[in-house]
């Protein structure tokens, strides 16, 4: 607790938790070998970073845990990060952050960036062959969420959700060419709460299904902007299924879907 550390060999084989800024700010560098912890907690009462530049294996990862809690992750180049369920937002008025950036690799189980009430929790990847791959990806599950995909950095999810609950509020931006949000199923934009989805600079989002204001109450609007700009829903669109939703296409963008549909159902609005 305090102070700055660093794991360049194996360590931690066998489990146990790691605790980094409990009420002192600490950094944990993993530069070597492969490192591995049971239970992950970053910045419980202060500030907690923790840099991966090797291997490390972890079960759950909980992050600022109380309002004077913060944590920095960064996973980096010849950093593969492989975890249980990861939290970005562990108490309100904390935040979180995790950048992903020169090939780095972070696998988690599910991610929730933004996860409890009054908690921020933002996401950058960036960079060709940085990757990011939760199986269930929420971006404002109860707080607010933000993801950022750049300069060719990818990230892929079975089920992408923006603004999980109706006090969720989740944003997400593609951005630049390569850069890619590939969701093997569907993706939620306002899903019951608001979400916010911008593709620009040559950006691509995949997904069977779109849903743009999915539940009654939600709010949802989605920005394609400028040539190579792509989003495909290899299946159906729907703009205001339940909710509010609004899609805007300009300069050259382009989307596809196989059916779309503007206010499926009688609370719908898009």
């Amino acid at each position: 607790n305090g102070g700055t550390g660093t794991f360049s060999g194996n360590f931690g084989a066998g489990g146990g938790t790691l605790t980094i800024g409990d009420t002192l700010a600490g950094t944990i560098n993993v530069s070597g070998g492969t490192t591995t912890f049971d239970v992950l907690n970053i910045g419980v009462g202060a500030l907690g970073a923790l840099n991966i530049n090797s291997t490390m294996n972890s079960g759950g990862v909980n992050t600022a845990g109380t309002a004077t809690g913060s944590a920095v992750i960064t996973v980096g180049a010849g950093g593969n990060w492989t975890s249980n369920d990861i939290s970005l937002g562990g108490a309100s008025g904390s935040t979180a952050s995790l950048t992903i950036s020169g090939g780095g690799d972070a696998n988690p189980v599910n991610a929730y960036v933004g996860n409890v009430i009054g908690s921020t929790g933002t996401v950058l990847v960036t960079d060709a062959g940085s990757t990011w791959s939760p199986n269930t990806l929420n971006v404002g599950y109860l707080g607010t969420g933000s993801m950022t995909i750049s300069n060719g950095g990818f990230v892929s999810n079975a089920v992408g959700y923006l603004g999980f609950v109706a006090i969720g509020d989740g944003a997400a931006l593609v951005t630049g060419a390569g850069s890619t949000w590939d969701n093997s199923s569907f993706l939620s934009v306002g899903e019951s709460g608001t979400g916010n989805l911008t593709i620009s600079g040559g950006g691509h989002v995949e997904n069977t299904i779109g849903y743009i204001g999915r539940n009654g109450g939600s709010s949802g609007e989605v920005a394609v902007d400028g040539s190579g700009s792509t989003w495909n829903n290899s299946s159906f669109l729907s703009v205001g299924e339940s909710g509010t939703g609004a899609l805007t296409i300009q300069n050259g963008a382009v989307v596809t879907s196989t059916q779309g549909v503007a206010g499926n159902v009688a609370t719908g609005d898009g």
